[in-house]
Order: C-alpha cells, then structure tokens, then sequence
C-alpha cells in the first residue's frame, strides 16, 4: 500500500503556520515595544517629580482592541471581523440557551 502525499497541500498548510508564527512574533515584540515606552514615560515623569501612571491589565487589553479595531479599519477587513463575531456570540448563546433548559427540566 503506497501513501500519496500532496505535497501542494503540505506547502500550503506549511506557509500558513509560518504566517501564524510572523504575526505572532510580531504581536510579542509590539507589546514589548509598548510596555518599554510606558516604563520610559514613568521614568520621565519620576525625574520631572510627578508620580508614575501604571496601566491595569484591563486597560492595556482595551489599548490593544483599539489599536486592533484601528488596523482592521485600515485594512477594510472590520466589516467581515464583525460578522464572525456576532456569529461566534450568536452560537455561544444558543449553547448556553440549550443548557439552561436541559437543566430545567430536570
């Protein structure tokens, strides 16, 4: 019995996890970029003699959606983002509307 590979395949599905790999990569470097510029203005203002302003989690999480939603508009890409959202919450619902009724009637 002889296996067949596709090797057009096996390129293809290669070069989309070295996509993966690149954006990922740069997402890492643009959030360490992001927090030594926030340690380097902390710095200034601690020589200017005013205190320091340190981001929460959840406000750096909210930068990072803007700046998201930002290049997506850019791109023209935030129409189809959107649809996929609304239709990843839409089926996140329905899970949760059938599991809430199994458990009523028991």
């Amino acid at each position: 019995m002889q296996i067949f590979l596709r090797f057009d395949l096996f390129l293809a599905c290669f070069n989309y996890f070295q996509e993966n790999q690149q954006r990922e990569k740069l997402k890492i470097e643009k959030q360490k970029e992001d927090l030594k510029s926030e340690k380097l203005k902390n710095k200034m203002l601690v020589k200017e003699g005013k205190a320091p302003v340190f981001l929460s989690k959840s406000d750096r999480k909210k930068k990072e959606l803007v700046e998201q939603f930002e290049e997506l508009k850019k791109s023209g890409k935030i129409d189809n983002y959107l649809k996929k959202k609304d239709k990843k919450n839409a089926a996140k619902e329905a899970k949760d509307r059938r599991k809430s009724k199994a458990q009523s009637q028991m």
